[in-house]
């Protein structure tokens, strides 16, 4: 069910879902770097699958579906869980502490961007 399509909305729902988009880049690019620095496999895969995801999430935002928020929200939840887990297990800031403070972020801005708009 679409959301309300106002002037107002529209252009929230474009920043919204242009935000989603550049985020999941940024998920792929570390997938690719972490397959170039290290062969990790599983690292293309996850990133892979996490930057179609969040592409057809966007897409679904751009159009002003609601199923596209509820699917980026609880993709970037995992992905944060994911991060912050790898964080703690490794200590190392980059990319899981980074990946992970980055996830806490665009989830938070959405969030808020959510709530400005309803």
């Amino acid at each position: 069910m679409p959301m309300k399509n106002t002037g107002k909305q529209k252009k929230s729902f474009t920043i919204n879902a242009w935000i989603v988009l550049i985020y999941a880049l940024v998920v792929l690019s570390g997938g690719l770097a972490g397959y170039m620095i290290t062969l990790s496999k599983p690292s293309l895969y996850a990133s892979s699958i996490s930057f179609i995801l969040l592409a057809i999430f966007s897409g679904a935002i751009f159009k002003g579906k609601a199923w596209g928020y509820k699917g980026t929200l609880i993709l970037i939840l995992l992905l944060d869980a994911f991060f912050t887990f790898r964080f703690v297990k490794t200590l190392s800031f980059f990319p899981a502490g980074f990946m992970a403070i980055l996830s806490l972020l665009v989830l938070g801005l959405l969030i808020s961007r959510i709530r400005k708009a309803a």
